[in-house]
């Protein structure tokens, strides 16, 4: 796997700047998608889904954001990235934009990681250790960097270190954005595995959030994203108040909320 040469990318770290865009609506769009970076969150068991929503994501030119290492969901969701820009690249039409519009797809990694996982492709961030833990690194410091980095999470079917994962995206979503008034980053559940840990310690804050969602399949992730993106950049896109409101009505259908109990 050739994971973005930057001899192919040569544009990854050239400025997208917007003039590029301003006498063309379609580019200009497609330059709002890869600003609106997604991040995929998943175990062990959640490649192949990951997989799929890199490679299809980036082929709409969103640009994906996953842990960085070579397993699981990180290695599916940047393997898919990575396979869609190549065969992007085949396409005289779609290489042309790649020279305009590049959403780069990115891992996130520890300094430190103790040599459990060879990297696949990511940016380094500072590791400390935990005193008193045993020499262990402080791993949700790189978990809280995607989600923060991250203009939305999908967060996939996964076993306990999926669960890590959530407990530090709803944490950020309560304890940074929730409580300091700022606006939430939307957090998108496919499938409902996940369902007895949310409601069991975070039901309260999910019901007070008009951002978490949970949709059922890959291709529902994909349309949901496309409507928060659309709803984020609906000024720059010159959408009408009607479109707006039917985005809005679609994106509420999504919404997780979870029974109360009268008392």
């Amino acid at each position: 796997m050739d994971f973005c040469n930057p001899r192919k990318g040569k544009n990854m770290k050239r400025e997208q700047l917007d003039f590029f865009h301003e006498q063309d609506q379609s580019e200009k769009e497609l330059y709002l998608r890869a600003k609106f970076k997604v991040g995929i969150l998943g175990g062990k068991g959640g490649r192949d889904q990951a997989y799929a929503l890199g490679h299809d994501l980036t082929k709409e030119f969103y640009t994906i954001q996953t842990g960085g290492y070579n397993a699981g969901a990180m290695e599916g969701g940047l393997n898919g990235a990575n396979d869609a820009i190549e065969e992007m690249r085949e396409n005289n039409k779609t290489r042309e934009l790649l020279d305009k519009v590049y959403p780069f797809p990115k891992g996130i990694t520890m300094e430190k990681s103790a040599g459990k996982f060879p990297e696949t492709q990511g940016e380094n961030i500072k590791i400390e250790k935990v005193e008193g833990k045993g020499g262990k690194y402080q791993a949700e410091h790189r978990l809280g960097k995607l989600v923060e980095d991250s203009a939305a999470c999908i967060i996939l079917p996964g076993d306990s270190g999926t669960k890590t994962e959530i407990y530090d995206a709803v944490h950020f979503h309560q304890n940074v954005q929730m409580k300091l008034g700022l606006e939430t980053k939307p957090l998108i559940f496919i499938g409902s595995s996940h369902n007895e840990m949310l409601q069991k310690d975070f039901k309260e804050v999910i019901n007070k959030s008009d951002n978490v969602y949970e949709i059922q399949t890959e291709k529902e992730a994909i349309n949901l994203v496309k409507i928060l993106q659309n709803l984020r950049d609906a000024s720059a896109l010159e959408l009408t108040k009607d479109r707006i409101e039917a985005l809005e009505e679609e994106r509420k259908r999504h919404l997780l909320k979870f029974e109360t109990t009268n008392k």
